[in-house]
């Protein structure tokens, strides 16, 4: 088993029930308050938050969630969203993103790499991140 401190925020046993298993240090939240009470007091390594826990509004969220805890790297996972809501996840400053098809094959590899460091990105959204980063750095200039 792996000592990674995991925190999960998910209202289903999605995630949970996958992690349990291969992770001794993994606590579950499915309230969205408490959870920062949590991660203020635990600062996990890495924090799995599912989408549906705030849908549109989830990168405030994850903003509220990294005022918490710097150090805590989340992965978003979700079931179908727009490229443009997972791109500002990533601008919120979410380390990863998993369909939550993927998370029985690829959940544990995604915790190893982002508490390293790392992102857990497809490669197809990477080049709209990049956009995104750019176009943000442009009205930064402007504004100033």
């Amino acid at each position: 088993m792996s000592t990674i401190e995991v925190q999960v925020i998910d209202k289903t046993d999605t995630v949970a029930l996958s992690i349990r298993q291969k992770y001794s240090r993994v606590n579950v939240c499915d309230d969205e308050q408490l959870a920062l009470l949590v991660i203020a007091r635990l600062q996990p390594a890495v924090v799995l938050l599912h989408y549906d826990i705030h849908s549109d509004e989830t990168g405030k969220y994850i903003r509220l969630l990294l005022k918490q805890s710097r150090k805590s790297k989340i992965i978003v996972i979700a079931n179908n969203i727009a490229e443009e809501e997972i791109l500002n996840c990533f601008m919120a400053g979410a380390k990863g993103f998993m369909p939550v098809a993927d998370i029985n094959c690829f959940l544990s590899k995604a915790i190893k790499v982002v508490s390293k460091g790392e992102a857990w990105i497809k490669r197809h959204l990477v080049a709209g991140l990049f956009a995104s980063l750019r176009d943000e750095a442009v009205y930064a200039s402007r504004a100033a």
